[in-house]
């Protein structure tokens, strides 16, 4: 249902048309009357209207200004002006608006009913475009975090080099920094059945996902993908640092690797403990930018299922460089070690 204000300094020309278009519309519309543009601003200030139909001269405020009024509260509101022959064209130049009709007084009953019929069509348009837009932007919300996935996983494999990083996390709603670098932590659930179905097997991948994220939260934010049998990746960042509520942009690797030394044996115990699920986890010695992730997640992944893939509820602890490093590993050494 539409809202419809007539107004007109004459009382008989308001009541005129408002019985007009009651017998016409019926409960299409509710209608609304005013005397003046006074009384006319008092009910737009208070009531969305959809339709106004107004006499062009009315004595203390013109229909011009008045429409101004109209725009200025419900920009989407119809206006049919009721003007004299002399007006017509002034009305023409001082206000150029789609949104705009003029009718002239001496026009029959038929007339302002079509221009009505007019107002109302594209007042269904406007409607129905925006229901679809509504229902377009429902589903998108609906399937970010699909997206988001996608693209992050598309990412680990190296399939967008030139993609605008920072625009793609701002369409699909990251939560996560395209400037700023990102620390990968891996990890295998073991014992993955694949004679059990996926559905039955996901509500506890989700418990696990949801487990480290909340351990991770205090300290910065996680991101995860499940992915082939059984592994997971989380994209971690620290959030950045505050100092009287003001972002100072700081992030705190340091603190982020000590708290990932605090809770890995703790998301591997809550997951015994909660899900019956046992799980080994590896986490990066250093973070990097998201142009090299792709490189990084394969570095890990080479660690953690070739070299240590026989090897069960592994936890990873960072030591110190061996005095000969590995050229293979650069300069970065992991001991990895069942949690007994």
């Amino acid at each position: 249902m539409y809202n419809l204000l007539v107004v007109d300094d004459e009382d008989f020309i308001v009541d005129g048309l408002i019985a007009l278009f009651d017998e016409k519309y019926g409960d299409s519309f509710t209608y609304f009357r005013a005397y003046s543009s006074p009384e006319a601003i008092g009910i737009l200030q208070h009531t969305r209207m959809d339709l106004v139909v107004s006499d062009i001269r009315m004595p203390g405020m013109t229909g011009i200004v008045l429409h101004e009024h109209i725009i200025r509260l419900w920009p989407a509101c119809k206006v049919i002006f009721l003007t004299g022959f002399n007006d017509f064209e002034y009305i023409q130049t001082a206000i150029r608006n789609a949104s705009v009709d003029y009718i002239l007084k001496t026009e029959s009953d038929e007339v302002i009913v079509q221009a009505v019929d007019k107002a109302l069509a594209s007042l269904r348009t406007d409607d129905a475009a925006k229901q679809l837009m509504e229902e377009a932007n429902a589903q998108l919300q609906a399937s970010l975090p699909i997206l988001q996935k996608q693209y992050v996983w598309d990412m680990l494999n190296g399939l967008d080099e030139g993609a605008d990083i920072v625009r793609q996390f701002r369409e699909l709603h990251m939560g996560l920094r395209a400037d700023e670098p990102v620390l990968l932590m891996l990890g295998r659930l073991e014992e993955w059945d694949d004679a059990v179905a996926l559905s039955a097997r996901m509500p506890s991948v989700y418990a696990c996902q949801q487990i480290v994220k909340n351990l991770w939260e205090p300290m910065a934010a996680a991101f995860s993908i499940f992915y082939d049998r059984g592994k997971l990746v989380w994209l971690i960042q620290p959030h950045r640092k505050k100092q009287a509520d003001q972002d100072t942009g700081f992030m705190d690797w340091e603190a982020v690797k000590r708290h990932a030394g605090r809770i890995l044996a703790t998301i591997q115990s809550d997951c015994a403990t909660y899900l019956h699920l046992k799980i080994s986890l590896i986490v990066a010695g250093r973070p990097v930018d998201w142009r090299s992730c792709g490189a990084e997640f394969m570095r890990l992944k080479q660690i953690f299922y070739v070299h240590y893939g026989l090897q069960q509820q592994l936890i990873l602890s960072e030591n110190d460089l061996p005095s000969k490093p590995d050229p293979i590993w650069e300069h970065r050494f992991y001991e990895l070690r069942p949690n007994n």
